[in-house]
């Protein structure tokens, strides 16, 4: 008798202590996700900039290799967040999810072109430099636009010029990749709201 009502008290408990768990203390970490995933890409709008500036010799390596731990580190922090996210239980996020780990592959995709462009001496002669500094500030103002959430239901778009350079064109991809899936973020939180509306009507 004395065991069994242990044993009952020990699953009560645990019982109790998980949902308490889940009142006291729900899933945050969409919300953090968001943020890590933003900064990410504001981090990878800087990488850019410091990239096609050295190209220009306007910044020297040293400035390249901050902005390339800032964007390594912040992408990190984004996929460490994804990787916690992905542990929690519940499915309500799992389209704002699977946006984020696009995004992440499109970072690290990214990275890995601006580090090519940066070994690549002769890539400078593609365009003039006016031609340039016009990328740099697109890319770059393009990626915060992202970040910050101001590029809505719409994918981004380059100069015409530009398109020449397989370099740019592939950097040109990957934020159109990002611009998408934060589309779809968008319209799933929108869904959300109005399905939350509904329910409050009814």
């Amino acid at each position: 008798m004395i065991a069994g009502a242990r044993a009952l008290a020990t699953f009560a408990g645990g019982v109790i202590a998980v949902a308490s768990c889940y009142v006291m203390w729900p899933s945050w970490e969409p919300n953090r996700l968001a943020v890590e995933v933003r900064a990410a890409i504001a981090a990878h709008g800087s990488y850019a900039e410091a990239v096609i500036s050295f190209l220009l010799r306007e910044v020297d390596a040293a400035a390249v290799d901050r902005a390339r731990r800032e964007a390594g580190l912040a992408s990190n922090n984004a996929e460490a967040s994804i990787s916690r996210a992905l542990l929690e239980p519940g499915t309500g996020g799992r389209d704002r999810l699977e946006a984020a780990m696009v995004i992440d592959a499109a970072l690290r995709r990214l990275a890995g072109r601006l580090s090519a462009m940066q070994l690549d001496p002769t890539l400078v002669r593609a365009f003039d430099p006016a031609i340039w500094r016009a990328w740099r500030d697109w890319i770059a103002g393009t990626l915060r636009a992202l970040a910050d959430g101001a590029v809505r239901c719409r994918r981004a778009r380059s100069p015409a010029a530009a398109r020449r350079a397989d370099a740019i064109s592939r950097i040109l991809r990957q934020i159109d990749l990002m611009a998408g899936a934060l589309e779809r973020i968008r319209d799933d939180s929108r869904t959300n709201r109005r399905s939350a509306a509904a329910r409050d009507v009814r």
